[in-house]
């Protein structure tokens, strides 16, 4: 699921920014000026009642422009990213995101938010064990 996730958020800001490079893995050199790096920050799973549980899925997109680029384009780019990722669709559904926010350091854009997604765990069908004889008569 966090990869389908991850090809969503690249899908998207590829065609919010199509001619920015989209990176879903790190990389070490090579890295091009106007890009896009999608980073997975965290992931939890927590408990709930019966088969059910909270996947909790933290994201940083990580815009990467040239050295000269002003705050009112991050800024910009800040408020397309808070429209366009309101909304997360997964298969079928759709997830709000939760826990938005945007900061700038040193010249490279950090926009971060968690998609929740509630799990079911299918379980499996009992088994029945057999049946027992109990021998109920009372001996003399």
């Amino acid at each position: 699921m966090i990869n389908t996730l991850k090809n969503y958020i690249a899908s998207k800001l590829y065609a919010l920014y199509p001619l920015y490079t989209i990176y879903t893995e790190k990389i070490e050199q090579g890295l091009t000026e106007t890009a896009f790096f999608i980073e997975l920050i965290n992931q939890k799973i927590e408990k709930q009642l019966n088969n059910q549980s909270l996947q909790t899925v933290s994201f940083d997109i990580v815009c990467f422009l040239d050295s000269e680029t002003d705050d009112q384009t991050f800024a910009d780019i800040t408020d397309k990213l808070n429209e366009e990722f309101e909304i997360i669709t997964y298969s079928t559904k759709k997830y709000r995101t939760h826990n938005k926010e945007s900061e700038v350091v040193d010249g490279i854009l950090h926009y971060k938010f968690d998609v929740k997604v509630r799990l079911v765990v299918q379980s499996s069908p009992a088994v029945n064990m057999g049946s027992i004889d109990i021998n109920t008569e009372l001996g003399e």
